[in-house]
């Protein structure tokens, strides 16, 4: 057997890539001088899968509304309504990830849809190590959802 080099038709330009959630602004050229290299290695491109992704996330209570429920409601632990207020800057935080995340899948599901491929799908942000059974039972279940 021989092995023959490839010799792409399409050379990718230097591409910048940075920390996430940006992602890198890419020109028409850009974009097709990197699908015509996926031509040339005889790769289809049936859909994206975004991993590890906080997109799939139900919009949750925010720490100073539930503060504020729980207060109203007779609650007088003031440690724990101050802890509910301390997690609001995680919180928020948690939320531009879900905004951004939501946005960059709803950019892969249409980019996906094109030439005949199938979307995108997101799979969950998992806080368990790969090796837990119910982490496992959790990413299963978004994959068979989103088929």
């Amino acid at each position: 057997m021989s092995v023959q080099p490839i010799h792409p038709h399409h050379r990718l330009p230097h591409i910048e890539v940075p920390k996430h959630p940006v992602w890198p602004i890419l020109s028409a050229k850009e974009k097709d001088a990197i699908k015509g290299r996926i031509k040339d290695l005889g790769l289809v491109a049936e859909g994206f899968v975004l991993n590890r992704s906080y997109a799939g996330r139900q919009d949750l209570e925010p720490p100073h509304d539930a503060r504020e429920r729980l207060a109203a409601g007779g609650e007088t632990d003031a440690h724990l309504l101050d802890a509910l207020e301390k997690l609001a800057p995680l919180a928020n935080g948690e939320a531009v990830r879900i905004e951004s995340d939501r946005k960059l899948l709803d950019e892969l599901e249409r980019e996906g849809l094109r030439d005949g491929g199938h979307g995108a799908m997101a799979l969950p942000f998992l806080d368990e190590v790969v090796d837990d059974l119910p982490a496992l039972n959790v990413l299963s279940e978004a994959i068979l959802v989103a088929k």
